[in-house]
């Protein structure tokens, strides 16, 4: 499940240097939702973007979002939500994204699973002498 844009980029994803800890996303959210995130839980792990970038330093974007910039600011992550532009989105990722080379269906891999669990099975039937248990 998931957003195809958010599935390729953690794909593109190359190592844990891709990866900030960062309270901006939570931080612009809470400049106008109703239903706050609450700290000490108001932080993520999640790709770096245009966002990030940006955003990062906490002060640098509470003193933004009391200023002429909020509107804008809301309003670039409101159309990016919308859009599911992982420029200005969080990504949720972890230490190991540079290790996804794929993002496959449940049932895709069930079944590759499974092959590959009748192939070891009939492998080790050949290997081990008849009439062991």
């Amino acid at each position: 499940m998931g957003p195809k844009q958010y599935k390729d980029a953690l794909i593109r994803a190359s190592s844990a240097d891709d990866v900030v800890r960062t309270r901006a996303f939570d931080t612009i959210a809470n400049s106008f939702r109703p239903l706050k995130w609450p700290a000490p839980f108001d932080s993520s792990g999640v790709l770096r973007n245009e966002a990030t970038n940006s955003w990062d330093n906490d002060d640098y974007l509470e003193k933004a979002l009391s200023t002429h910039e909020r509107h804008r600011i809301i309003e670039t992550f409101q159309v990016a939500s919308e859009k599911s532009d992982p420029t200005y989105t969080p990504v949720y990722a972890g230490k190991g994204v540079g290790k996804i080379y794929s993002i496959d269906k449940a049932f895709d891999i069930l079944s590759r699973v499974e092959q590959e669990t009748i192939t070891t099975i009939s492998t080790l039937n050949n290997v081990l002498p008849k009439g062991e248990s």
